[in-house]
């Protein structure tokens, strides 16, 4: 029977263990990864809790709008809002919000906006939390197409002296509000 002779010139190593050991760990990331990632693809429903917002000792509640570019929609009712900006020029889109010599066309596309806007769900919660602006504030979960306008409807909900924050979600998820 084969002997193991041990001797002083060759230590044992451990070095090829460490990288076997870092390979499977190396591979239990990416596994679950990818099974999080296929979890949260196309479709999916994502649950999202609204807490409120703690400044010191004043509490602000927060009202939940999806903005895709084209549509507001209103939560928790999930009313849709036709909002369209798609046909406004990059020099007007620019100008609102800016205070410079293009007031009168910043104040020229706010009013395309409140017009849009007259009459609808949209303008109503407006109105309310313009009332209670020390209470409440706007958080817009823009999807990916409503990016190229979400500044201009930020900046719009801004002059009416809404606080606003915006929450970046994927194209094609399934809200519900908590």
């Amino acid at each position: 029977m084969a002997k193991l002779k041990f001797s002083d010139e060759q230590p044992i190593n451990l070095f090829p263990m460490i990288d076997i050991l870092t390979g499977t760990i190396g591979c239990f990331i990416f596994f679950v990864s990818a099974i999080t990632v296929f979890q949260l693809g196309a479709g999916k429903s994502v649950s999202i809790n609204v807490q409120k917002s703690v400044k010191g000792r004043h509490v602000k509640t927060p009202i939940m709008i999806e903005w895709d570019g084209k549509n507001v929609v209103i939560h928790p009712e999930k009313t849709k809002v036709p909002l369209a900006m798609t046909d406004f020029s990059s020099q007007e889109l620019a100008s609102i919000g800016k205070s410079s010599d293009s007031d009168t066309e910043s104040a020229v596309l706010e009013g395309k906006i409140r017009s849009r806007i007259e009459n609808t769900q949209f303008a109503n919660l407006l109105r309310r939390i313009q009332r209670n602006r020390d209470d409440k504030y706007i958080v817009v979960m823009v999807r990916p197409s409503g990016f190229d306008t979400l500044l201009v409807l930020r900046n719009f909900l801004l002059t009416k002296g809404i606080d606003v924050g915006y929450e970046p979600i994927d194209q094609n998820w399934k809200l519900e509000l908590k």
